[in-house]
C-alpha cells in the first residue's frame, strides 16, 4: 500500500514518518478550537463501553496528610487516621464480593495484606504494565488520592518556569500546599496523571466495569464523561454500598438538590427535615455575588486546563445554563 493511501506524507516520509494533517481531520472528529494563542483540534470523549461507570467521591480529596497517622503518633503501629479508616471500612466491605480490584498506597496494601488476599491490587505509582491484571475485575476502587514526591514537583517546576524573573518557592503552608502556585500546579498536575493512569487499569474502552474513586480531583475526560457520576458518602450509604444502586441514588439526590425542596432533599439523603434545612441556610449564608464570583473563578481555570463546558458545570455541581450565564457575565 503506497504512502498516500497510508496517510502519510510523501514529502517527510524519508524523515520518519508523519500522519497527514487531512488524512487525520477526515478520521477525528474536526472540531477547531481556538484558545488564547493556540489552535487545535478537539476529538471529542473516549467512548467508553456502553455499560461501564465511574463514580467519583465529590466532598472530599482524602490526600495521603489527611489518611494516614503521622510516625510519630501512631499507636499500635495504626497506620490509618479515623478519616482514612472510615473510607477503608467502606471500601473493604465491598471488596469481600467476587471480582473486586484496589488501587491505593503501597504501605496501605502491605499493612492489609491479610485482608486482601486473593483480591488484584496495585499500589500508586507502580501502576505502568498492568494491563491484564485487573482484566476479571468488574469493580476497582480507587482509594485516596495519589502523591507526587517534592523532588518531582521541583524538577518539574524548573523544567516549566526556571526561566521566569520572579524565583520559585519551594515552602509550604500549614496545610501542606505550596505557597508558589506554580509548584503547587505542578503537584496537582502529577496527581491527576496518576490518578488517570489508575483508572487506565480498569480498561472502561474495552469492557465492562465499575471504577469507584475515593478522591474528589477534577479528573479531564473522565469527571466530564456522561457515564461518570459524583457521589458523597451519604450517596454510597444510602444505596446500602451496593454499587448497582449508586446510580439511582445519585440521580435522585441530585433532583433534590436542583428542585430546593428540603423536604425532597431530606428524603433522599436519609436527613431530618430539620437537619437539611440548617445545611441549606448554611449554604445560603453567603451572598449570591460572592458565591457566583467563586464559581466563575473555578470555571475560568478549569477552562484553561481544557475542561468542556458540560463537565466543568457537573463538576461544579451546577446546570449548564447557570454556568453559561456566569461566563456571559464577563
Amino acid at each position: 500500500m503506497n504512502q498516500i493511501a497510508l496517510g502519510i506524507d510523501p514529502g517527510i516520509a524519508n524523515t520518519g514518518y508523519a500522519i497527514n494533517e487531512t488524512a487525520f481531520r477526515r478520521a477525528m472528529d474536526n472540531r477547531h478550537i481556538i484558545r488564547g494563542d493556540v489552535s487545535f483540534h478537539d476529538t471529542g470523549l473516549t467512548e467508553w463501553h456502553p455499560e461501564s461507570k465511574v463514580f467519583i467521591l465529590r466532598t472530599n480529596r482524602n490526600p495521603r496528610a489527611t489518611v494516614f497517622n503521622p510516625k510519630g503518633e501512631r499507636i499500635d503501629g495504626d497506620l490509618l487516621s479515623p478519616t482514612g479508616e472510615f473510607y477503608w471500612g467502606l471500601v473493604a466491605e465491598d471488596l469481600k464480593k467476587p471480582n473486586r480490584g484496589l488501587i491505593t498506597y503501597k504501605a496501605l496494601l502491605e499493612d492489609r495484606a491479610s485482608e486482601l488476599e486473593n483480591i488484584p491490587t496495585a499500589n500508586f505509582g507502580g501502576l505502568v504494565g498492568l494491563d491484564t491484571h485487573f482484566k476479571d475485575v468488574e469493580v476497582l476502587h480507587i482509594l485516596f488520592s495519589p502523591e507526587l514526591p517534592p523532588s518531582a514537583v521541583e524538577m518539574k517546576a524548573k523544567l516549566m518556569f526556571g526561566n521566569e524573573s520572579e524565583p520559585l518557592c519551594f515552602e509550604r503552608d500549614a496545610n501542606g500546599h505550596y505557597i508558589d502556585t506554580r509548584l503547587q500546579t505542578c503537584y496537582d498536575d502529577g496527581v491527576i496523571v496518576e490518578e488517570l493512569q489508575a483508572i487506565g487499569r480498569g480498561r472502561l474502552v474495552s469492557r465492562f466495569v465499575r471504577i469507584v474513586v475515593w478522591c474528589s480531583h477534577y479528573l479531564p475526560g473522565v469527571t466530564d464523561h456522561s457515564q461518570c457520576f459524583l457521589f458523597d458518602e451519604v450517596d454510597w450509604e444510602r444505596a446500602d454500598g451496593d454499587i448497582e444502586k449508586l446510580q439511582a441514588v445519585i440521580q435522585t439526590r441530585e433532583e433534590a438538590e436542583m428542585s430546593g425542596d428540603v423536604k425532597a432533599y431530606a428524603k433522599a439523603t436519609g436527613q431530618s427535615e430539620r437537619t437539611a434545612y440548617r445545611q441549606r441556610a448554611k449554604t445560603q449564608k453567603q451572598s449570591k455575588a460572592d458565591k457566583d464570583a467563586e464559581l466563575l473563578s473555578k470555571a475560568e481555570k478549569m477552562r484553561h486546563k481544557g475542561a468542556s463546558q458540560r463537565g466543568t458545570a457537573k463538576a461544579l455541581g451546577i446546570s449548564l445554563g447557570k454556568l453559561q450565564s456566569l461566563l456571559n457575565r464577563k
